[in-house]
């Protein structure tokens, strides 16, 4: 991982891969001095992060191709690291309330920036797609019990999305559906996990360990 980490550098100084040891934060520089929220720190775990702008960086050529889809769309952080023996590419995304399109929007742009990412990736030596599991990661305020009534009244399937994410912490999309979802997108198996920020809290400190078990 390392060596992938080092080449990502060589061959994009621009955004360098960071290591840490210990926390990484992912943050939403937009929010600072407001009372949005700002910062997530993910502790209990060592990798490399990369800059916050690395996944709007990727978006220009598809704009200028046209691409009307998630390929536009960006994430707040991303993160490489090894758990229990098992490589992770993590995307994270934080949003100030648990409105429905917002969260819906995060989902797409989890899934956009890993697809850009997986395409770099491709093009360095030392990379096996094969090595990593990809995972997303959305913050948000915790919702209101009278937001999670509203969306119990609701059949569509954003809806169904953000009461399953909630509930479970956790909502896995198989890349079979991904693939007629995304398409023509390649998306391979996406998990994607929620931490609730109480309290509205701008900034949150959470163990990746309590998250991906």
């Amino acid at each position: 991982m390392r060596q992938l980490a080092n080449n990502f550098t060589a061959a994009f100084p621009v955004f360098p891969s960071i290591p840490f040891d210990g926390s990484c934060n992912i943050e939403e520089p937009k929010n600072f001095n407001t009372n949005n929220f700002q910062r997530i720190e993910l502790t209990g775990f060592a990798g490399f992060a990369f800059p916050h702008e690395l996944a709007s960086g990727t978006s220009s050529f598809a704009s200028v191709a046209k691409h009307t889809g998630v390929m536009t769309l960006d994430c707040d952080g991303i993160v490489m690291f090894e758990k229990n023996g098992q490589k992770y590419m993590l995307f994270c995304e934080l949003k100030s309330s648990y409105v429905k399109d917002d969260i819906v929007h995060a989902k797409d742009q989890l899934v956009g920036s890993s697809v850009k990412m997986k395409g770099l990736l491709s093009t360095l030596q030392g990379y096996n797609r094969d090595e990593y599991k990809y995972i997303g990661l959305i913050v948000s305020f915790e919702p209101t019990q009278e937001q999670l009534a509203s969306y119990g009244k609701l059949t569509d399937r954003g809806a169904s999305f953000v009461i399953r994410l909630n509930h479970d912490k956790r909502y896995l999309m198989p890349a079979a559906n991904c693939n007629t979802y995304f398409h023509p997108l390649a998306v391979d198996d996406f998990n994607i996990y929620y931490v609730p920020v109480p309290n509205r809290q701008t900034t949150f400190s959470v163990d990746i360990n309590t998250i991906i078990q």
